[in-house]
């Protein structure tokens, strides 16, 4: 009868040494139990709390620098440098009225950004003649403006003021015992003279003036 192997058959009062582990396996090992280990206090894997802790600090230094940040600049607003009232400014005006008035402005404040605008152009011709609509202080403005229009709209705006000219002027009677309406001086350059602003006819009269004009001498 063959002898069996004690490989097979170890005595078991003997001890069998154990095996070195490699250094792949106690690397292992070690990974194994530093992700087992949790916080007494938290019950929370360190790993995971470390994580979390770094994700806090991320978050508490975003805060600060949106604190800290500086506000947004503030659009430059160019210097009114053309001897006309700026529109931009009026709280009185009506939204279109603005616009009209604020469409002319910007042709003579920064001619590189003004587009032409046959509608703007229009409500200008339209309104020229109310003192509601463009105030005394603006008149400048617009009858600068209209002495750039060319075309028909010039010879229309010519005719307009010719046949406001000719209508019969009937002077207001006059009432002694009326006062005399106090003048409010509007301290604004006047590039061409303007008389009796806020009367029709006489607003006629100027634009009239200075139509007649040659284009080269305006």
């Amino acid at each position: 009868m063959a002898k069996k192997s004690s490989k097979h058959n170890p005595d078991p009062d003997i001890e069998t040494p154990d095996e070195t582990p490699s250094p792949n396996q106690v690397k292992k090992k070690r990974k194994a139990e530093g992700e087992q280990q949790v916080d007494t206090s938290t019950g929370e894997p360190l790993k995971k709390r470390k994580k979390h802790r770094r994700d806090a600090m991320e978050e508490a230094e975003k805060d600060t620098r949106d604190a800290t940040a500086e506000a947004p600049p503030k659009k430059k607003r160019h210097k009114n440098r053309t001897g006309l009232a700026d529109p931009r400014e009026d709280t009185v005006l009506s939204n279109q009225a603005r616009k009209g008035l604020e469409y002319a402005f910007l042709q003579f404040h920064r001619p590189s950004k003004w587009k032409f605008n046959k509608a703007r152009q229009n409500w200008i011709i339209r309104n020229v003649w109310s003192a509601e609509n463009v105030p005394e202080m603006y008149l400048p403005l617009v009858i600068k403006y209209l002495t750039n229009v060319q075309g028909g709209s010039r010879t229309k705006l010519i005719e307009t003021c010719q046949s406001i000219l000719d209508k019969p002027h009937k002077p207001e009677a006059e009432n002694p015992e009326e006062k005399p309406a106090l003048k409010v001086h509007v301290p604004a350059p006047l590039p061409v003279e303007v008389a009796a602003v806020g009367d029709e006819r006489a607003r006629a009269q100027t634009l009239l003036d200075v139509l007649a004009l040659p284009t080269e001498v305006q």
